[in-house]
């Protein structure tokens, strides 16, 4: 049962600066793709999800948009034979009741300034190979859900966003992909009845405003090279109990946030991964829960005003390379048997006070970054890991904690001008074996009972001075350590995914919504010149063929043209994930 809730937004604007990108030219080069999917059955219990009112009320919303400018060089695709072949396909659907409580939305003006955007990328060049789909029987069952929410209300204040000046100067951009090939094995998973009851939720949040500077990005060539890609997995059972979460009430009233950043200007030289072949084997794979229920008090929790004010962001960076080589992981057996998990929380009440973040000029200049794993190779064929079965068997696990209360002062930290600048690291390792045998965990009962926790902490201030920090040049060199893959061709080649049975049962799905009002303010759009300049599209599609089991084949022909093409490196690409203030709750 969760309880009302309301938001009430201010005014948002959001200014950006002018937005340039220029890219350079894009190829992919994909081998045979196919995928063998086996039965489908899905068994759920009963859900059950009570919603109450929800009341939305936004401030204005406004855009301005600046002028935009697409460049884009000529784009070629060549496709081959595609093939799918599907199984019967069987639902049985329980009751589905769906009863929402009264939704409200008031929204006022949204403002969004944007700077001129302009876009230049250069050729973009895609082949793929065959691709092929083999789909089994497919019968879902699904019983009544049910969901009863209750009143939603969130209160906000006043949300600006100014941005700079964004631009971006990519260089050519080049992947090759070799052969993929999975195996997996087959996948069942048993659910319990699922149930939430959740209190009211209120949130109240003051005014929003971030200011950002100019965003400057240069970055260099930018390949990836893979090798031959191979991972066969084991049959993956998983078994959950009762999931039950019963949720007191939520209060959230936050005080004003601000947050003003410098420039910031990235300046990143050449990006290359060279890979190896890369074969995984897995054992099966088995999980058994028991019953999981939370039981939650009421939550409240008062912020005051946070500030955020942040110099000058400059990040200069040389050339990065990594080449691996061959990568060979083996695994046994995994089984977890986890036993009946319960938690019961008490009261938690949060009051923050004022929060103000001063941040001077940060700038990092880092050199060239280099890593040489055996003669610019990284080569795991002496480097084998090989464990044993691991299982896991937890008993129940039970949570009781009383009232909880924080109440904090003000918070202030002032800091200045921070500069880190890394000269040469040299490091040299040498050869790495692990062999780890079979791992077995065996936990009994687990229970934790808390009484109720007062924390009342004064105001914290903390006064930093210039931090100033000055290393050599940064390398890596583990050239005579064999801790290398093989050779730096990577070509991969099909691509094949065999799947088990797959088998899920549902209950009755049951939802209550109550009205849907929405309330929206002044909404107003400017935008700027809009410019955009194609350059030669072509695409080359082979053979399609569609067919289902006891029926006809169907074929469609396409056009094609005959190319040939030759590499002799493999690329792969590299990704960063940055979250800022996230929140994370059971």
């Amino acid at each position: 049962m969760l309880g009302n809730n309301q938001t009430i937004l201010g005014n948002y604007q959001t200014m950006l600066g002018n937005n340039q990108i220029m890219l350079g030219n894009n190829q992919t080069i994909l081998g045979n793709y196919q995928t063998i999917l086996g039965n489908y059955k899905s068994m759920l219990g009963n859900n059950q999800t009570m919603l109450g009112n929800n009341q939305t009320i936004l401030g204005n919303y406004q855009t301005m948009l600046g002028n935009n400018q697409t460049i884009l060089g000529n784009y070629q695709t060549i496709l081959g034979n595609y093939q799918t072949m599907l199984g019967n396909n069987q639902t049985i659907l329980g009751n589905y009741q769906t009863m929402l409580g009264n939704n409200q939305t008031m929204p006022g003006n949204y403002q969004t300034m944007l700077g001129n955007n302009q876009t230049i990328p250069g050729n973009n060049q895609t082949m793929l190979g065959n691709n092929q789909t083999i789909l089994g029987n497919y019968k879902p069952m699904l019983s009544n859900n049910q969901t009863i929410p209750g009143n939603n209300q969130t209160m906000m204040g006043n949300n600006q966003t100014i941005l700079g000046n964004n631009q971006t100067i990519l260089g050519n951009y080049q992947i090759m992909l070799g052969n993929n090939q999975t195996m997996l094995g087959n996948n069942q998973t048993i659910l319990g009845n699922y149930q939430i009851m959740q209190g009211n939720n209120q949130t109240i949040l003051g005014n929003y405003q971030t200011m950002l500077g100019n965003n400057q990005t240069m970055l260099g060539n930018y390949q990836i090279m893979l090798g031959n890609n191979q991972t066969m997995l084991g049959n993956n059972q998983t078994i959950l109990g009762n999931y039950q979460i019963m949720q007191g009430n939520n209060q959230t009233i936050l005080g004003n946030y601000q947050t003003m950043l410098g420039n910031n200007q990235t300046m990143l030289g050449n990006y290359q991964i060279m890979l190896g072949n890369n074969q995984t084997m897995l054992g099966n794979n088995q999980t058994i829960l028991g019953n999981y229920q939370i039981m939650q008090g009421n939550n409240q929790t008062i912020l005051g005003n946070y500030q955020t004010m942040l110099g000058n962001n400059q990040t200069m960076l040389g050339n990065y390379q990594i080449m691996l080589g061959n990568n060979q992981t083996m695994l046994g057996n995994n089984q977890t048997i986890l036993g009946n998990y319960q938690i019961m929380l008490g009261n938690n009440q949060t009051i923050l006070g004022n929060y103000q973040i001063m941040l001077g000029n940060n700038q990092t200049i880092l050199g060239n970054y280099q890593t040489m794993l055996g003669n610019n190779q990284i080569m795991l064929g002496n480097n084998q890991t090989m464990l044993g079965n691991n299982q896991t068997i937890l008993g129940n696990y039970q949570i009781m904690l009383g009232n909880n209360q924080i109440i904090l002062g003000n918070y202030q930290t002032i800091l200045g001008n921070y500069q880190t600048m890394l000269g040469n690291n040299q490091t040299i390792l040498g050869n790495y074996q692990t062999m780890l045998g079979n791992n077995q965990t065996i936990l009994g009962n687990y229970q934790i009972m808390l009484g109720n926790n007062q924390i009342i902490l004064g105001n914290y201030q903390t006064i930093l001075g210039n931090n100033q920090t000055m290393l050599g040049n940064y390398q890596t060199m583990l050239g005579n350590n064999q801790t290398m893959l093989g050779n730096n061709q990577t070509i991969l080649g099909n691509y094949q995914i065999m799947l088990g049975n797959y088998q899920t049962m549902l209950g009755n799905n049951q939802t209550m919504l109550g009205n849907n009002q929405t309330i929206l303010g002044n909404y107003q759009t400017m935008l700027g010149n809009n410019q955009t300049m194609l350059g030669n599209n072509q695409t080359i599609l082979g053979r399609y063929a569609l067919k289902q089991d006891g029926g006809p084949e169907l074929t469609a022909g396409f056009s094609h043209r005959r190319f040939s093409y030759h590499y002799d490196d493999t690329i792969t690409a590299h990704a960063q994930t940055v979250t800022v203030c996230g929140l994370t709750a059971p």
